[in-house]
């Protein structure tokens, strides 16, 4: 029960009222790496129904949901990474080896499993990027809390 709050939490608590749908405008400090990252994967044949949220300042997006991944059989940590890996550039994530799990939430409709941020081997604190794998092995939202690397 703990677990299901806590994943819940995560995705309540990024998706707060001051991140905006995607658009241009909204994303106007996002970088053309991370605009050009956005559109391959829309133009993927298994992503349906993406919705992208930004924060004001962000270069990446505070949020991705929809389904955004083929259905897998592998298990949830591997999924995520995956799509972590394949999608770096739409996170602004220069390396994925900066990234260290931190938990696999179990959830009613699959799996929240959470990535914790090092730069340099430093742990950054608070900084989580979330993503949650439904019980089909597809990703279906990504909650985005990471640091700009070069801020």
């Amino acid at each position: 029960m703990r677990y299901k709050l806590l994943a819940l939490g995560v995705a309540v608590l990024f998706a707060s009222s001051s991140a905006s749908a995607w658009n241009e405008d909204s994303a106007s400090s996002a970088t053309p790496a991370v605009k050009s990252a956005i559109r391959t994967l829309k133009a993927d044949a298994h992503v349906k129904n993406v919705k992208i949220f930004w924060k004001k300042g962000m270069v990446a997006p505070r949020m991705i949901s929809g389904t955004l991944s083929a259905p897998s059989t592998l298990p949830a940590r591997k999924i995520a990474l995956s799509f972590l890996k394949r999608h770096a550039d739409l996170f602004s994530i220069s390396d994925t080896g900066m990234l260290r799990e931190k938990i696999v939430l179990p959830t009613r409709a699959g799996s929240v499993v959470r990535f914790h941020q090092q730069i340099d081997g430093i742990p950054v604190k608070g900084a989580v990027i979330a993503v949650r794998v439904d019980s089909n092995g597809s990703v279906r939202q990504v909650v985005n809390g990471l640091v700009d690397e070069t801020a």
